[in-house]
């Protein structure tokens, strides 16, 4: 469902070193926690999954809120994406929040600064606090897959000319819980939110989803 009304964020990216490096520029809408004053429990008690990622503006404010929000969700299953905004308060300050999370997006770094271990004893620790499934990406090489159940490794695909790579992690999880909603398996869900991502390298922005086939 989208809200068509309201003041709204601006970003800009800026590339360089051929594209390899970026940088945001934000403004922050002022009314952009307003979100927490009037959440939609009827709505989001009627779908599958939800996704959360992190939100810019008072981060500290913003975790006790989406506890509170985590805590009245009960049927879907929760998706997070902490970001490395929300890992920098530590451990600690996620824990309410992990109890309620089904599958959590990191990368190497953030999980070494999260528990302090490599990815694979990292990602095994992860599931003690109520977490099911960590998916820990590592850039090119590709993503571990952690649950109770297995532990793998799925490689990425091979992109011939890599043109942006904004958003990369984005489809990566949109290609993810795409499967996790079909009820495909977790080597599935890796190899399609690979394939995704690897297709999302190759324009700027969202160009690369006009000619997108996801039977590819």
């Amino acid at each position: 469902r989208l809200i068509k009304n309201g003041n709204m964020n601006k970003c800009a990216c800026l590339l360089s070193h051929n594209r390899r490096y970026r940088t945001f520029l934000s403004q922050v809408n002022p009314k952009d926690n307003d979100f927490f004053k009037n959440v939609d429990y009827n709505y989001l008690n009627n779908v599958k999954f939800i996704h959360v990622s992190s939100f810019l503006l008072n981060p500290q404010k913003n975790l006790k809120d989406l506890s509170n929000i985590f805590e009245k969700i009960k049927n879907p299953l929760i998706s997070f994406s902490p970001s490395i905004l929300y890992v920098n308060f530590g451990l600690k300050a996620l824990l309410s929040l992990f109890k309620k999370t089904h599958v959590i997006f990191l990368n190497e770094t953030e999980t070494k600064k999260l528990i302090n271990k490599n990815a694979k004893d990292g990602s095994k620790q992860l599931l003690n606090y109520g977490i099911k499934i960590v998916v820990c990406t590592m850039g090119e090489k590709g993503v571990l897959i952690t649950s109770e159940r297995e532990q793998f490794f799925s490689p990425s695909y091979k992109v011939k000319k890599i043109i942006d790579t904004t958003g990369a992690g984005d489809a990566f999880a949109g290609g993810f819980l795409y499967g996790l909603i079909k009820n495909k398996s977790l080597q599935w869900s890796a190899k399609f939110a690979n394939k995704i991502a690897s297709k999302s390298l190759s324009d700027f922005g969202l160009n690369w989803l006009r000619n997108i086939n996801i039977k590819d």
